[in-house]
């Protein structure tokens, strides 16, 4: 199943008229840049897994202090303790993190194929 950057860089191909010396170097610069590309990626998701991970640690957390907090106050439980609020905070954070990491690698790679074919199709 081809991408829709493939079908695009496909296209662009057959209308600008490369020849097979140009196909074939616009095919290694493809290879290439993909694969640095996959390893930004893999370092981003990498950074991704590591603050989910860190969001369940939270997640474990929070489950504690509220267990302490019911064996204090009997089955009351106040969510007005400091040491609460840091924690929901810290998982707000991390949430809004992770969100923005996705969203910077998807403009990332908007920006890396475009780049790369104006690269490509630089002489056309």
């Amino acid at each position: 199943m081809k991408s829709s950057t493939d079908r695009c860089l496909q296209d662009h191909a057959l209308k600008s008229g490369l020849g097979p010396f140009e196909l074939f170097r616009a095919g290694w610069i493809v290879i290439f840049t993909e694969i640095g590309w996959s390893f930004k990626n893999l370092c981003v998701s990498w950074e991704i897994s590591q603050l989910k991970k860190r969001i369940v640690q939270e997640k474990i957390r929070l489950a504690d202090l509220v267990v302490e907090e019911t064996k204090k106050s009997g089955s009351e439980v106040s969510f007005k303790s400091p040491e609460l609020d840091l924690v929901l905070g810290q998982m707000g954070l991390l949430n809004e993190e992770i969100l923005y990491l996705e969203k910077e690698l998807l403009a990332r790679r908007q920006m890396f194929v475009e780049k790369r074919r104006k690269r490509i199709f630089k002489k056309r």
